[in-house]
């Protein structure tokens, strides 16, 4: 029975020769019952003894069993006829089915036909593309000769109808000369000169304005330092920075309106404002009467702007330079106040000393 001398344990369900737990080589001895003179295991190694202390010591042993003493030499196992691994030990995987060399040539073959049939089709494209082409060439070609025989029909009866004026009217020099004059002046009334397009890019004029007309508002009284000293409308077209349009209204100036007329229609890219009542500018006049803060142009065209206008501080030559949205072609426009920067003593009233456009 086989038997491991390292673990002193019977192993009798050992498949090989050596022991599964601590690896030793398995010797063949009689189990417990078996007689002693039994036939020796062909596997069975000889014992060596130990160098220190003389006791045998089990092949492939590195120390001694007794005095722990490691050998000088340790015996390595002896090598024992294996029977040969099974076939079925280890199964062999089977080989990949390689692929056929065929396939690249099938698909060769897909894409040729698949390209084929691309270049078939852009053909019939084309060639449907071109005969339309020549149709409608043709039939332009048929509707030119068709206006042509016409004309040449025409000419024909007109033709005619000369040479039967011919043959009722004496053949005399006068008479063939009018009858051609005739012909001619037909043939040159057929082809009327094209119509002189309008232009209007600089047609228009630079802007001016003519006069001005205040719309919403109580013009102030005369001024009583000097008798000609007015505040009505054609003050703010004057041209002279001391004088002003001043008006009042209910709400402190908001909602006046002032109307300029253009000398005719013109093209108006921008306004200019000399804001406030600039008199006596040392005497702080513009501080206490009201100036435009903000306003609405209404153009005799329909378009409608908003603008801002800033403060001025007493300075006869501040004047406020405003481009329009866009160019504006009108013959007049309407300046209603919006807001008012509101004058430390007369607080219902607002002052614009110039208006002027370009």
């Amino acid at each position: 029975m086989k038997y491991c001398e390292y673990c002193a344990q019977f192993k009798p369900d050992a498949p090989g020769m050596f022991c599964m737990k601590c690896g030793s080589p398995l010797l063949d001895r009689p189990a417990p019952g078996e007689p002693v003179n039994a036939a020796p295991n062909a596997y069975t190694q000889p014992a060596s003894n130990c160098p220190s202390c003389g006791r045998p010591v089990p092949a492939g042993r590195k120390f001694c069993t007794g005095c722990g003493a490691q050998l000088a030499s340790p015996a390595q196992p002896q090598a024992y006829p294996q029977t040969p691994p099974s076939p079925q030990a280890h199964p062999q995987t089977a080989p990949v089915p390689q692929k056929e060399k065929g396939g690249k040539k099938t698909l060769a073959v897909v894409l040729a036909v698949l390209a084929g049939l691309v270049l078939i089709t852009g053909g019939v494209i084309a060639a449907k593309y071109i005969m339309d082409r020549n149709e409608t060439t043709q039939s332009e070609d048929e509707d030119e000769s068709t206006t042509k025989k016409k004309r040449g029909n025409s000419g024909s009866e007109t033709s005619a109808g000369d040479e039967t004026t011919k043959k009722t009217v004496p053949s005399d020099e006068t008479a063939e000369a009018t009858t051609d004059f005739t012909r001619e002046e037909t043939t040159y009334a057929l082809t009327p000169a094209p119509a002189e397009e309008e232009t209007t890019e600089d047609y228009y004029p630079a802007p001016r304005i003519l006069s001005a007309s205040t719309l919403i508002g109580e013009v102030l009284p005369a001024s009583n330092v000097s008798a000609d000293r007015t505040f009505d409308a054609d003050q703010a077209i004057d041209g002279r920075r001391e004088t002003c349009w001043c008006v009042s209204t209910d709400r402190g100036g908001e909602g006046a309106r002032i109307e300029f007329f253009f000398t005719q229609k013109t093209r108006v890219s921008g306004i200019t404002i000399l804001n406030g009542n600039l008199y006596k500018p040392e005497e702080s006049i513009y501080s206490k009467n009201g100036q435009v803060a903000s306003f609405t142009l209404y153009f005799s065209s329909g378009e409608v702007m908003t603008f801002t206008a800033y403060y001025n501080n007493g300075d006869p030559y501040g004047t406020q330079t405003i481009p329009l949205t866009y160019p504006v072609i009108a013959e007049s426009v309407v300046l209603e106040v919006n807001n008012v920067y509101t004058g430390s003593k007369f607080t219902t009233n607002v002052c614009l000393g110039e208006f002027g456009v370009y």
